[in-house]
């Protein structure tokens, strides 16, 4: 088969695009406090590009926006499956 077969065949697969702002390291003893109105502070700061992940691989950087009074991104760098970054 050939690849431009594949990719006609796999081209409307659905796939899970998520975003991820950031992380935090908590204990079990923190998780089973957790409350309404608690903050927890990530690991990335204020306006660095956000991680844009397909079914959990990372493909991407990005930046917060808004689109139609909803939240979106906007690819500022894409991540290859070798690694690579191109901007």
């Amino acid at each position: 088969m050939s690849n431009q077969s594949n990719t006609k065949t796999f081209s409307n697969i659905p796939c899970t695009m998520s975003v991820e702002i950031g992380s935090a390291t908590l204990t079990l003893n923190e998780i089973s406090n957790i409350a309404v109105s608690e903050c927890y502070e990530l690991n990335r700061l204020a306006g660095e590009p956000v991680l844009v992940k397909i079914n959990g691989h990372m493909v991407a950087e990005a930046e917060i926006v808004i689109l139609n009074e909803r939240y979106g991104v906007r690819i500022i760098k894409v991540i290859d499956s070798n690694g690579d970054e191109n901007e």
